[in-house]
Protein backbone atom coordinates (compact mmCIF):
# COMPACT_ATOMS: atom_id res chain seq x y z
CA UNK A 1 0.00 0.00 0.00
CA UNK A 2 2.83 2.41 0.83
CA UNK A 3 4.31 1.64 -2.56
CA UNK A 4 1.02 2.46 -4.26
CA UNK A 5 0.73 5.76 -2.38
CA UNK A 6 4.27 6.54 -3.49
CA UNK A 7 3.39 5.87 -7.13
CA UNK A 8 0.30 8.10 -7.02
CA UNK A 9 2.33 10.80 -5.29
CA UNK A 10 5.04 10.45 -7.90
CA UNK A 11 2.46 10.69 -10.66
CA UNK A 12 1.06 13.87 -9.13
CA UNK A 13 4.51 15.33 -8.56
CA UNK A 14 5.52 14.51 -12.11
CA UNK A 15 2.44 16.25 -13.47
CA UNK A 16 3.01 19.29 -11.29
CA UNK A 17 6.78 19.61 -11.49
CA UNK A 18 8.44 17.72 -14.32
CA UNK A 19 5.89 16.49 -16.79
CA UNK A 20 6.08 16.72 -20.53
CA UNK A 21 6.15 20.41 -21.31
CA UNK A 22 2.56 20.33 -22.57
CA UNK A 23 1.33 18.51 -19.50
CA UNK A 24 3.40 20.69 -17.18
CA UNK A 25 1.99 23.84 -18.75
CA UNK A 26 -1.51 22.39 -18.59
CA UNK A 27 -1.04 21.47 -14.94
CA UNK A 28 -0.07 25.04 -14.12
CA UNK A 29 -3.07 26.34 -16.07
CA UNK A 30 -5.41 23.94 -14.29
CA UNK A 31 -4.08 24.88 -10.86
CA UNK A 32 -4.64 28.52 -11.75
CA UNK A 33 -8.15 27.87 -13.11
CA UNK A 34 -9.11 25.83 -10.05
CA UNK A 35 -7.24 28.19 -7.70
CA UNK A 36 -5.24 25.42 -6.05
CA UNK A 37 -1.56 24.81 -5.30
CA UNK A 38 0.85 21.84 -5.31
CA UNK A 39 0.05 20.98 -1.70
CA UNK A 40 -3.64 20.64 -2.51
CA UNK A 41 -2.83 18.53 -5.57
CA UNK A 42 -0.70 16.25 -3.39
CA UNK A 43 -3.61 15.78 -1.01
CA UNK A 44 -5.78 14.19 -3.69
CA UNK A 45 -4.55 10.68 -2.80
CA UNK A 46 -6.85 8.92 -0.34
CA UNK A 47 -6.50 5.23 0.54
CA UNK A 48 -3.90 4.59 -2.16
CA UNK A 49 -5.89 6.15 -5.00
CA UNK A 50 -7.24 9.42 -6.26
CA UNK A 51 -10.62 9.79 -4.58
CA UNK A 52 -13.36 9.87 -7.21
CA UNK A 53 -15.62 11.61 -4.69
CA UNK A 54 -13.23 14.53 -4.27
CA UNK A 55 -14.78 17.00 -6.69
CA UNK A 56 -11.67 19.17 -6.85
CA UNK A 57 -9.41 16.17 -7.60
CA UNK A 58 -11.77 15.03 -10.34
CA UNK A 59 -11.84 18.51 -11.87
CA UNK A 60 -8.05 18.76 -11.70
CA UNK A 61 -7.39 15.44 -13.45
CA UNK A 62 -10.13 16.17 -15.95
CA UNK A 63 -8.56 19.53 -16.70
CA UNK A 64 -5.03 18.17 -17.11
CA UNK A 65 -5.98 15.18 -19.23
CA UNK A 66 -8.80 16.77 -21.23
CA UNK A 67 -6.74 16.87 -24.43
CA UNK A 68 -6.33 13.10 -24.25
CA UNK A 69 -10.04 12.36 -24.59
CA UNK A 70 -12.37 12.33 -27.55
CA UNK A 71 -15.79 13.95 -27.47
CA UNK A 72 -17.19 10.48 -26.82
CA UNK A 73 -15.13 10.21 -23.61
CA UNK A 74 -12.51 7.77 -24.92
CA UNK A 75 -8.81 7.97 -24.11
CA UNK A 76 -6.60 9.01 -27.01
CA UNK A 77 -3.49 6.88 -26.83
CA UNK A 78 -0.72 8.72 -28.66
CA UNK A 79 3.04 9.09 -28.32
CA UNK A 80 2.82 12.07 -25.96
CA UNK A 81 0.52 10.25 -23.54
CA UNK A 82 2.55 7.04 -23.72
CA UNK A 83 5.78 8.97 -23.10
CA UNK A 84 4.23 10.68 -20.10
CA UNK A 85 3.15 7.38 -18.53
CA UNK A 86 6.55 5.85 -19.36
CA UNK A 87 8.37 8.70 -17.62
CA UNK A 88 6.22 8.35 -14.50
CA UNK A 89 6.84 4.60 -14.39
CA UNK A 90 10.60 5.06 -14.97
CA UNK A 91 10.84 7.36 -11.98
CA UNK A 92 8.78 5.00 -9.84
CA UNK A 93 10.84 1.94 -10.75
CA UNK A 94 14.06 4.01 -10.68
CA UNK A 95 15.17 2.92 -14.09
CA UNK A 96 15.51 4.20 -17.61
CA UNK A 97 12.33 4.90 -19.59
CA UNK A 98 13.32 2.40 -22.27
CA UNK A 99 13.18 -0.38 -19.67
CA UNK A 100 9.60 0.40 -18.59
CA UNK A 101 8.17 1.46 -21.92
CA UNK A 102 6.58 -1.96 -22.44
CA UNK A 103 5.08 -1.90 -18.93
CA UNK A 104 3.60 1.53 -19.62
CA UNK A 105 2.20 0.39 -22.96
CA UNK A 106 0.68 -2.76 -21.40
CA UNK A 107 -0.86 -0.73 -18.58
CA UNK A 108 -2.33 1.77 -21.02
CA UNK A 109 -3.81 -1.04 -23.13
CA UNK A 110 -5.44 -2.57 -20.04
CA UNK A 111 -6.82 0.73 -18.75
CA UNK A 112 -7.71 2.66 -21.89
CA UNK A 113 -11.21 1.18 -22.17
CA UNK A 114 -12.33 2.45 -18.77
CA UNK A 115 -15.13 4.98 -18.95
CA UNK A 116 -17.22 6.96 -16.53
CA UNK A 117 -20.15 9.28 -17.08
CA UNK A 118 -17.83 12.27 -17.61
CA UNK A 119 -14.32 12.87 -18.97
CA UNK A 120 -12.96 14.09 -15.66
CA UNK A 121 -14.15 10.99 -13.80
CA UNK A 122 -12.78 8.81 -16.59
CA UNK A 123 -9.40 10.55 -16.19
CA UNK A 124 -9.33 9.69 -12.48
CA UNK A 125 -10.39 6.08 -13.06
CA UNK A 126 -7.74 5.59 -15.73
CA UNK A 127 -5.08 7.16 -13.50
CA UNK A 128 -6.02 4.80 -10.67
CA UNK A 129 -6.05 1.85 -13.05
CA UNK A 130 -2.61 2.69 -14.45
CA UNK A 131 -1.06 2.82 -11.01
CA UNK A 132 -2.74 -0.40 -9.86
CA UNK A 133 -1.85 -2.21 -13.08
CA UNK A 134 1.80 -1.12 -12.92
CA UNK A 135 2.04 -2.49 -9.40
CA UNK A 136 0.47 -5.81 -10.44
CA UNK A 137 2.51 -6.22 -13.63
CA UNK A 138 5.82 -5.53 -11.94
CA UNK A 139 5.21 -8.42 -9.53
Amino acid sequence: MKLFIFVIGLFLAHVVVQGNSNIDERSQECMKILEINKEIVSSFVVNSAVDENNELAVKYFGCILDDYFTDSNELIVNEEYTSFVTTVFARYFRTEPVLVRELAEESIQICKHIKADAKDKTAVRITNCLMKTAEELKN
